[in-house]
């Protein structure tokens, strides 16, 4: 019977429950190891000479609001050979810990989607001891490469703490993350790169960035027989922010041009908006001009094949320099700079950052529904524990 109560509130194995008692707030079950003798940390010689014994109170688990707590036995054995006394391993729960391995996964589970300090206040933890056990379970986690199969990787950096942009690394073709590094510096790039597996580089067929001007050379030189692919969204972002700087600039502060209808793809626009674009560029004409080079570069997307791709692209490269904003000559020189990574979008995959977007989305949402991070390493455990399965990463922590 005592077997089957210690079973349904998960006591470790290798413990033996004594006693149950409850109390208003919590729940107190006294355990001890069944052994009688302990295995030396120092020699490995076991010892039946027992120095002392003391009670340790740690929790184990909540149970509606009430807290399980354990009640160890805990001995200390003299050492013949060394000489010194030690202390006994106790099975599913680590020295200087107030938690059971146990009571660490139940709180990593309740971390996935929540925030922490929402998480603490449920289960009557303090918020630094929450992101200790979070930052404890990710440090050093592994990366999983995929194990068979090309692979595509995906690198974009995201805004998190206030002075730090970590880069994103995912795997496109499986959607997966990889690992997110602590900023986007290409040094940092470059390490994280030349840290991957020999037979894992080696699989790598594409590289897609944004226009970052430091990728280029950091993938030529860590992955030459990789494709680097500029990122789609990245590409036409910079063509509607060009339009937004200058739309700012030619603008009458009294009579402000309306900035949504510009951005938009020209699909989307309804009959009313399409008339206020054209309104506006016969009082504006740059403006028109610009609206049209967009237009034109996205519908460079739209072809499949490469060598009319790149005639297009190069048509649109020579408007943007034609045009008297110096804005549009500087991303005409963007475009011809760029204009190879651009055209390695035109193959079988068609590769996109489209996945690695979609987890900065959801990066947002908790930092959102955190209020924010303030340490680095903590914002980077919180947002992978949402995104790697959570038996993943208890099996590659000391909890297993």
């Amino acid at each position: 019977m005592s077997k089957d109560i210690a079973r349904s509130f998960n006591v470790p194995d290798g413990l033996l429950l004594d006693r149950i008692e409850t109390l208003r707030h919590e729940v107190r079950l006294s355990v001890r190891s069944p052994r009688r003798t302990a295995r030396c940390a120092r020699c490995g010689v076991r010892s039946p000479r027992i120095h002392q014994t003391h009670r340790r109170r740690v929790v184990h688990d909540w149970i509606g609001d009430r807290r399980v707590i354990l009640v160890i036995a805990v001995r200390r054995f003299h050492c013949a050979p060394c000489g010194k006394p030690f202390t006994e391993a106790i099975p599913g729960h680590r020295p200087r810990r107030q938690h059971t391995d146990h009571a660490e996964e139940r709180i990593l589970a309740e971390l996935r989607g929540r925030s922490l300090a929402a998480v603490g206040q449920d289960l009557g933890v303090d918020d630094h001891t929450v992101a200790a056990v979070l930052r404890d379970a990710l440090r050093g986690h592994p990366v999983s490469w995929p194990t068979r199969g090309d692979l595509r990787i995906g690198l974009d950096g995201h805004g998190a703490t206030k002075g730090s942009a970590p880069c994103t690394v995912t795997e496109l073709r499986l959607g997966r993350l990889l690992a997110v590094l602590p900023n986007d510096r290409q040094e940092t790039i470059r390490a994280f790169l030349r840290s991957m597996p020999r037979d894992v580089q080696d699989r790598v067929t594409e590289v897609c960035t944004d226009l970052d001007h430091g990728f280029p050379a950091t993938i030529a030189a860590e992955l030459p027989h990789a494709r680097h692919v500029a990122d789609r969204f990245h590409v036409i972002q910079l063509a509607n922010r060009l339009l937004d700087q200058v739309r700012r600039v030619v603008q009458d502060p009294k009579r402000p041009i309306p900035k949504r209808v510009w951005l938009l793809g020209k699909e989307k626009l309804r009959s009313r908006e399409m008339e206020a674009i054209v309104m506006w560029g016969e009082r504006y004409p740059v403006l028109w001009e610009l609206w049209v080079c967009k237009e034109d570069l996205r519908q460079v997307y739209e072809v499949r094949h490469r060598r009319i791709a790149a005639y297009r692209l190069r048509t649109v490269t020579e408007r943007y320099r034609s045009l008297p904003s110096g804005y549009a000559r500087v991303f005409a020189g963007t475009l011809e700079r760029w204009r190879e990574p651009i055209l390695n979008f035109f193959t079988e995959h068609r590769t996109t950052n489209g996945y690695t977007e979609g987890l900065h989305r959801k990066f947002k949402m908790l930092q959102r529904v955190s209020f924010g991070f303030r340490n680095i390493e903590t914002y980077i455990a919180k947002i992978t524990l949402a995104c790697v399965p959570l038996w993943l990463v208890l099996h590659h922590t000391q909890f297993r």
